[in-house]
């Protein structure tokens, strides 16, 4: 291993299975992972570590005896004692990122449902102007048979007009 990579790694002594499975998957690949007390001392004289996760539940030893040669094993290091709380809350965060996951999943599939909606729209509005444009035609088309239709229908009556005053002159010359 390269010096300065050994500064970034970090020592994490945890018993317990699932929370070393959470933390292990938490802190990727800056983790070096020991069972018990003693591997965690022996690691911690073999390399330097930028930090120590110490679990509470090691078997064979209390806990403060284990932090205390630790403590004097890797020196100025820090070193997190980890209960349970401090394992549940990484639990807590772990599920709310994947909430979050979820959450903006759910978000992208109604932006997209949201999208195919519009498009949609867009559709039904371009086939409603066009239905528009053919009302507007048909409506011209009716003003202008209409207005044919008055100019007959007073052409109509001025010829009833005419008929009608030239029965009148032939009927005056008639004697009628």
């Amino acid at each position: 291993m390269v010096e300065g990579e050994n500064h970034a790694r970090i020592l994490l002594v945890e018993e317990s299975p699932t929370d070393r499975a959470l933390l292990e998957r938490a802190l990727r690949n800056c983790v070096t992972v020991v069972l018990d007390a003693e591997a965690a001392l022996e690691a911690a004289r073999r390399q330097p570590f930028a930090a120590v996760l110490l679990g509470d539940a090691l078997p064979g030893r209390r806990a403060l005896d284990v932090l205390r040669d630790l403590h004097a094993a890797v020196g100025e290091t820090p070193i997190v004692f980890m209960t349970e709380s401090v394992t549940k809350g990484v639990t807590e965060a772990t599920a709310v990122g994947r909430q979050a996951d979820d959450t903006i999943t759910t978000l992208a599939d109604t932006l997209a449902e949201s999208a195919r909606a519009a498009a949609q729209i867009v559709v039904a509005v371009g086939q409603q102007s066009t239905g528009m444009t053919q009302i507007h035609e048909a409506m011209r088309n009716i003003d202008q048979v209409t207005r044919q239709t008055i100019a007959a229908t007073r052409q109509t009556e001025q010829a009833a007009q005419n008929l009608n005053a030239l029965g009148n002159d032939l009927a005056a010359l008639s004697g009628v």
